[in-house]
């Protein structure tokens, strides 16, 4: 399969998101699936792996609904491999939009970690990037403690500060309000991309993005419709979407303002 998503470490096992398009040789139907190593399989973004891997269903606890939190991202079944499993990496050779956007992301989550202390870039990535896998859990523990967690999750607060900052500067440099509607447009869907397009994400983009549109058509758009719409797209693209509680606490939150 091809690795679909930036790999990264947690719990000293590594761990890569894989769009499975083969088993024993043989194609099939394309999968999401996650696997997990106790050593780096030396894959990026976007190579394609072969290798020896042991599939079994998500477990979940008292603590922890592993099923429904998975299914939530489209990920129905786990693939453990083996430290001394044979493998093969073959970069990609045609490179694609998710090539750039996920080489992107990873450039920017690397160079807050030059620029910064590690506690504070892992924090900064967690807010800004969704790169929640390194977030200290001591910092979640006290956004937690004092009633604000929510601010931690990269949703709808940052598409409105990244669209407003947008229209602000593109007025002051007097472009027409079309043109500057349609930059920011563009410029959320790039942060969108660039945050692994997260559900809270992406009912923010699209509400935002339609009231974009309603300027370049000179259309005024009804808050209601926009949030209808952005959850029928959540959930035609992963009906399970509507298990993942982020999902559900942006879009009650919205309806609730």
């Amino acid at each position: 399969g091809q690795v679909i998503e930036l790999p990264y470490k947690k719990y000293n096992r590594y761990n890569y998101v894989v769009m499975v398009n083969a088993l024993d040789g043989k194609p099939i139907r394309p999968f999401k699936t996650k696997l997990s190593s106790p050593d780096t399989l030396e894959a990026e973004a976007c190579d394609n792996i072969e290798i020896l891997v042991k599939f079994y269903l998500p477990k979940s606890n008292n603590f922890f609904d592993s099923k429904m939190y998975n299914r939530s991202k489209g990920i129905y079944i786990l693939g453990h491999c083996y430290g001394y499993s044979p493998k093969e990496i073959k970069p990609l050779e045609k490179f694609s939009v998710r090539y750039y956007v996920l080489n992107l992301r990873k450039l920017m989550l690397s160079l807050t970690r030059q620029i910064l202390s590690e506690r504070v870039a892992n924090v900064i990535n967690g807010l800004l990037l969704n790169e929640k896998h390194n977030f200290p859990e001591d910092v979640k523990n006290n956004f937690d403690r004092i009633g604000v967690y929510h601010l931690i999750a990269t949703s709808g607060i940052h598409i409105a500060i990244l669209s407003q900052f947008c229209l602000w500067i593109l007025k002051k440099s007097r472009f027409t309000p079309r043109f500057s509607a349609f930059i920011s447009s563009f410029v959320i869907l790039l942060f969108m991309a660039l945050t692994g397009f997260s559900g809270s994400v992406i009912r923010a983009g699209i509400v935002t993005i339609i009231s974009n549109i309603g300027i370049l058509i000179f259309r005024k758009s009804d808050a209601l419709n926009s949030l209808g719409f952005a959850l029928l797209i959540i959930c035609l693209t992963n009906p399970n979407a509507a298990l993942d509680i982020g999902v559900c606490l942006s879009v009650f939150a919205s309806l609730g303002i």
